[in-house]
């Protein structure tokens, strides 16, 4: 199920995580941006998924559905988690400091990720969750699971923070803020707030949004780092419910920039899996060739850094459609 507005809004989220990962400092930009950009992967998660179960009457496949899921998000997973474990480790050797190899392909084996990939794995769990619940034939078993299910990971995520940093109950804490954003995302899409919240209301949305990501600080999908639970979830789904109504209001618009934000909404797996690749080659010539004058400029070389990096996601999305789909997850059209 392809909806514009939702691949816009997934362009706009992919590519403001790149011009986070460019800061090398915490600024009112940064802390907008983290406030939401993860979460709102997991919110569009939910809605496509009312769409489709109402799309097929609450008919599918579930099994099919979680292959395909474990195929499109592990394969790109484990390639570019074991990719970056050998990066990582001759930078090491660069460096001269201890290799890291056996450290971080643990994590990639052991699904913590490494850099963003964590978000891959927890993505994937967080949605099986979901599907699974969704399968339920019985209306009023899967209501109550769904209350039963919601609630308790919400409690985890808002009382139990504390006791989540071994890195089992990291990853756990990631799928769970990920459950509780998915089901968020279920009744945006049940009460149809997309379409029918007002122009003034989604002005409204992001100026409380903006605010309340300043008050709450810097905030990761980790446990600990989430702020205060009561500002983090509104912050994050007020401003994705304001920013997914903006891109409703404008997809049938046929201006270039859109088409462009579109297409990298559409390929945003190959931008988180290769994003911190690049970062770290750019960085390092940076540092060897001209004494690390990004990070001198500031915010301007921050804004210099993004568009090199969406110049050059641009030109691995277009290597992504030919021989090289498979690394990507890509399935062909009539394979499961």
């Amino acid at each position: 199920m392809r909806l514009r507005y939702i691949d816009l809004t997934k362009g706009l989220a992919i590519l403001l995580m790149l011009w986070g990962h460019t800061m090398t400092s915490v600024n009112s930009v940064h802390l907008w941006i983290y406030s939401f950009h993860m979460p709102i992967f997991f919110i569009i998660c939910g809605i496509l998924l009312r769409l489709k179960e109402e799309e097929n009457n609450g008919e599918y496949h579930l099994a099919n559905i979680i292959i395909r899921r474990l195929y499109t998000a592990g394969i790109p997973y484990f390639i570019f988690g074991f990719v970056l474990a050998g990066f990582y480790s001759v930078l090491n050797i660069l460096a001269h400091q201890p290799i890291s190899l056996g450290s971080r392909l643990f994590k990639v084996f052991t699904f913590q990720g490494i850099d963003y990939l964590w978000f891959l794995p927890a993505y994937v769990f967080a949605d099986i969750v979901a599907l699974c619940i969704e399968d339920i034939s019985n209306a009023h078993i899967k209501k109550y699971l769904r209350i039963i299910v919601t609630s308790v990971a919400l409690f985890i995520a808002c009382f139990l923070q504390s006791y989540m940093t071994v890195w089992y109950f990291d990853i756990l804490y990631k799928v769970v803020l990920g459950i509780c954003f998915i089901e968020i995302g279920i009744l945006i899409s049940k009460y149809r707030i997309i379409e029918k919240l007002p122009l003034w209301g989604t002005v409204l949305f992001l100026l409380i949004g903006i605010i309340c990501s300043q008050v709450n600080g810097e905030v990761e999908m980790s446990p600990t780092k989430i702020g205060n639970p009561a500002i983090y979830f509104p912050c994050a789904i007020i401003t994705s419910i304001a920013i997914m109504r903006l891109f409703k209001m404008i997809e049938d618009k046929k201006w270039t920039l859109l088409k462009y934000m579109e297409e990298y909404g559409k390929n945003t797996i190959v931008l988180l899996v290769t994003n911190n690749l690049i970062i770290e080659i750019v960085r390092l010539f940076d540092y060897k060739l001209f004494g690390n004058i990004l990070i001198k400029l500031g915010m301007i070389g921050s804004i210099i850094f993004t568009s090199f990096l969406i110049v050059a996601e641009w030109l691995i999305i277009k290597i992504s459609k030919g021989p090289f789909s498979p690394i990507f997850g890509y399935i062909k059209r009539g394979k499961r």
